[in-house]
């Protein structure tokens, strides 16, 4: 992956995840994926699929790929 990304998500996500943001932080380390949209669908989809009842907070997950502009001149 080429370049920076940005993900931020909403205490309803971490509070879902036992460990708080360290498992979402593991999450991304083993993530192979780098569409941005794949990104936030399997971060989100990992807060749901955790045991328990879902809270009622909102859950929402932001997934941005920075990337450099690569500027030619002619």
């Amino acid at each position: 992956f080429d370049s920076d990304v940005i993900v931020m998500v909403t205490d309803g996500v971490v509070n879902r995840f036992r460990h708080g943001s360290e498992t979402i932080c593991d999450l991304l380390s083993d993530m192979e994926i780098t569409n941005p949209n794949a990104m936030a669908a399997e971060i989100l989809n990992e807060a749901l699929d955790m045991p328990g009842e879902v809270q009622p907070d909102d859950m929402t997950v932001l997934v941005c790929s920075v990337c450099k502009k690569v500027v030619s001149v002619l």
